[in-house]
């Protein structure tokens, strides 16, 4: 009888313990199924998250730029300095501000715009814009009379100054790169020679006028005289011309090459030729 109830306590207690094991099991694999089966966060708090994100990335950034090398630091943009504006005195563009259909007649009816005059080396700019040009009017004592004019305006209104007088004969003129003329005239009254002549516009406290200013005369010895020589001018650019120069005459040619003005004399240089 004893013995049975000791068995009988002993299952008991045996029952007791699976079943205190058995329900704390289901007691943590419910505590897991709670934890995995939480809601999803709402939009407001993903929003949330991605602000959070992107204010880390920028302050990462600006971390990374303030810690860059000094060399490499930008100025602030007051610092700066603005880009210098282009200038608008280059030749091109000085050409540009004279009316090119500024129109010019001779006392002998002949015409020429200030763009022909121009191109045939009678007319230039200067560097501080002012427009002028040279038109052969009338012969006087075996010199050619050159009507002069310049303007202030671009070609708005022009002012006749006083003629000027060059060595008559056959001339050809270049306008320089610097706003200056050179006019190279042979003649039969100066033998085999060529006369250089230089033209400038001049403004000072006295007024405005245009320069004619007699430079150097070419000789050239190997031409039998009499001789009448013709020069031909193919402006190359800063102060070097290609010049060629026959004898209307004996038809003859008498130089053909490249030559050079000098830059402050504008004294013109043959290689090639005497004096």
């Amino acid at each position: 009888m004893c013995i049975s109830n000791r068995k009988l306590l002993a299952a008991a207690a045996c029952a007791a313990l699976v079943l205190a094991s058995c329900g704390k099991t289901d007691s943590s694999k419910a505590a897991d199924v709670e934890n995995t089966t939480q809601p999803p966060a709402t939009v407001s708090q993903a929003a949330q998250e991605m602000n959070t994100d992107a204010a880390a990335v920028t302050e990462t950034t600006a971390v990374t730029e303030t810690e860059a090398a000094p060399g490499s630091e930008t100025a602030p943009e007051s610092e700066i300095p603005p880009e210098p504006e282009p200038e608008a005195s280059t030749r091109t563009d000085l050409l540009k501000t004279v009316d090119p259909e500024s129109l010019f007649t001779n006392p002998m009816g002949g015409q020429k715009t200030f763009a022909e005059l121009l191109e045939s080396g009678y007319a230039n700019v200067t560097e501080e814009g002012v427009g002028y040009a040279v038109m052969f009017s009338d012969v006087a004592a075996g010199h050619a009379i050159m009507d002069t004019y310049y303007t202030l305006d671009g070609g708005l209104s022009w002012t006749e100054d006083e003629k000027a007088m060059i060595v008559y004969g056959s001339s050809a003129s270049v306008s320089l790169e610097d706003g200056r003329l050179v006019i190279v005239t042979g003649s039969d009254k100066i033998g085999p020679s060529l006369a250089v002549c230089s033209v400038s516009f001049d403004k000072d406290a006295e007024g405005a006028k245009i320069v004619f200013s007699e430079r150097n005369k070419l000789s050239f010895n190997d031409v039998p005289e009499p001789a009448s020589l013709k020069p031909e001018i193919e402006y190359l650019g800063g102060y070097d011309i290609r010049l060629t120069v026959s004898d209307s005459i004996s038809g003859g040619s008498v130089y053909e090459g490249q030559a050079e003005l000098d830059r402050d004399t504008l004294e013109l240089v043959l290689p090639d030729a005497a004096d």
